[in-house]
């Protein structure tokens, strides 16, 4: 694991964002009410979690900035969001915003959605879920 080239790609990256020494990233006001507008396009009920969803969303749009800190505008110790880490934090968001909605694991969701469409009117045996399960993953399911 240590010798494999993402992982030591993302340390190396990781040390030049501690190096330039940023310590704010900054949302402008407008893509502030940008991403605003789309959560609630996105959402249109709200419930209670959605609370915690856009303030993580948020965490991940800011996150995708500081990764990319090299290409963000800058302004002393404070680098600047723009549009791609918008949508890169939104195609984040929603890889897993299914599966958290219905408290669900995202790993365990996409179980669910490959084995979906062996679900008939009366839903499945055991026997018949653990061969749809060996179907889709190619390997007996442990238990």
């Amino acid at each position: 694991m240590a010798e494999d080239p993402q992982r030591l790609s993302l340390k190396q990256r990781v040390e030049r964002i501690k190096a330039a020494r940023i310590k704010y990233v900054k949302i402008p006001e407008e893509k502030r009410s940008q991403i605003y507008i789309q959560f609630l396009e996105d959402h249109k009920y709200l419930i209670p979690r959605h609370q915690r969803d856009i303030s993580r969303l948020l965490a991940i749009i800011k996150a995708h900035a500081m990764l990319n800190f090299m290409y963000r505008k800058r302004e002393g110790d404070t680098i600047i969001v723009n549009d791609d880490d918008i949508e890169a934090g939104f195609r984040l968001y929603y890889a897993v915003s299914k599966a958290n909605e219905i408290g669900l694991f995202p790993e365990l969701f996409s179980v669910y959605e490959k084995i979906k469409p062996y679900f008939n009117d009366g839903g499945l045996t055991i026997l018949e879920f653990q061969s749809a399960y060996y179907r889709e993953f190619f390997k007996p399911l442990g238990l």
